[in-house]
């Protein structure tokens, strides 16, 4: 993107330190990218180059900070400016306009639970989640549930639009195969990409009730509802279907324990006929232990 972070401005030239500063700073630029993501910034700059004023009228906010968050967007490299005139650069037109097949505004959203990495210390010492967490938890509205339910779900869906599902179906040779479950299966996109590149192919998705509605509007939405279905399910207490002859566990083994995955591997086995296969795609660590994405989420998982 051509980014180059402003911190580099203020701690001179790069040094032992420099490095550091760049993590310890590094929350603040989520932050202003989070900001931009849920007032819809993005999406009001499509049309094209604009002033901080018209921004601010298309997106209902002040124009003095409008402005700021602008300007915060351009040192971040998601937007650039011209003559007083602010548009969204190539990569924030593909990622972060709402409407856009590979937009990832939802994974932005769903990472914005600050007070479980405040609180990432007292998980080490104690193993249990955080008191701010938990209460956090607890003080939200049924509504609010709902509504973080669904972003996290459409985050995975995000992250899916984003190459996975390319990559998984790339990947996995489903020729001759007839019915997948898609165990945990969220929003379904695995699912759905896998039977768009194999035709003779149909799939279950199985998870949890609240996650029906949204799954089915990405079902509805490519046209596959005739061969995609929904099945809501426990993937700890039920089983996987019957004439099932692949598997897919994408992204759920790595939240359970050692004996709950191994249960879940029975499940499989004994749902699938003769012959059948299993498909695992997930966060793994390497052989040397360190890995990027893991470094982020695995001391949750």
């Amino acid at each position: 993107m051509g980014v180059r972070p402003w911190i580099d401005d203020f701690v001179g030239e790069p040094g032992p330190v420099h490095h550091f500063y760049h993590l310890i700073w590094a929350h603040a630029l989520t932050g202003v990218l989070l900001a931009a993501v849920k007032l819809d910034l993005f999406t009001a700059l499509e049309p094209g180059p604009m002033t901080a004023d018209e921004v601010s009228g298309r997106c209902g906010t002040r124009p003095e900070w409008t402005e700021k968050l602008l300007i915060a967007c351009t040192a971040l490299g998601v937007v650039q400016c011209r003559d007083g005139r602010y548009q969204n650069t190539p990569f924030a037109a593909r990622y972060l306009v709402r409407h856009q097949r590979a937009y990832q505004g939802d994974i932005i959203t769903h990472l914005q639970r600050w007070e479980r990495w405040q609180e990432l210390d007292h998980c080490i010492r104690t193993g249990v989640r955080g008191p701010k967490e938990i209460r956090a938890r607890a003080e939200m509205t049924r509504g609010e549930t709902q509504e973080a339910h669904r972003t996290w779900i459409r985050a995975m869906h995000n992250i899916a639009m984003a190459g996975q599902a390319d990559a998984l179906v790339d990947a996995l040779d489903l020729s001759g195969r007839h019915l997948l479950c898609d165990v945990g299966g969220g929003p379904g996109t695995y699912a759905v990409a896998l039977c768009q590149r194999y035709p003779d192919l149909h799939a279950i998705v199985l998870d949890v009730p609240e996650t029906e509605p949204i799954a089915l509007e990405i079902i509805r939405s490519a046209g596959l509802e005739d061969r995609v279905h929904f099945q809501v399910g426990n993937y700890l207490r039920d089983d996987y279907g019957k004439e099932v002859d692949a598997i897919l566990f994408s992204g759920v083994l790595h939240g359970e324990p050692p004996e709950a995955c191994g249960r879940m591997l029975r499940t499989a086995y004994q749902s699938l006929v003769p012959g059948g296969l299993v498909a695992v795609q997930e966060i793994l660590l390497n052989d040397e232990k360190p890995a990027r994405f893991c470094r982020h989420c695995s001391v949750f998982t």
